[in-house]
């Protein structure tokens, strides 16, 4: 389901879109994290495409092995997954958000 529409288009897997619905349930699923994952948010948003969000942290943008999924820093050990609808972030303008985890 498309839930933001900004220069980069966001949308949410099924399993994670209520978590992601509004500031509200965002702190609610992910209290402590709320406010990095608002600001990962926002960063897509006004980016133009995904190679204008930094690979320095934050956010620390980086492509994942195994396909077309990629990731940013909300913390230490969580990461933001999702897919872009390009391999070349200078291409990407829509990505869909798969999960938000724990890497360690």
């Amino acid at each position: 389901m498309k839930m933001y529409t900004g220069k980069v288009d966001i949308y949410y897997d099924n399993k994670i879109e209520k978590k992601l619905s509004s500031e509200k349930a965002i702190a609610i699923a992910f209290g402590r994290l709320a406010l990095p994952i608002r600001e990962r948010l926002s960063e897509f948003s006004v980016a133009n495409n995904l190679e204008e969000i930094s690979t320095n942290p934050p956010p620390r943008r980086h492509k994942l092995e195994g396909g077309n999924r990629w990731s940013v820093c909300v913390s230490k050990n969580f990461r933001i997954v999702f897919t872009g609808n390009d391999t070349d972030p200078k291409n990407v303008t829509s990505i869909t958000i798969i999960d938000i985890i724990d890497y360690h």
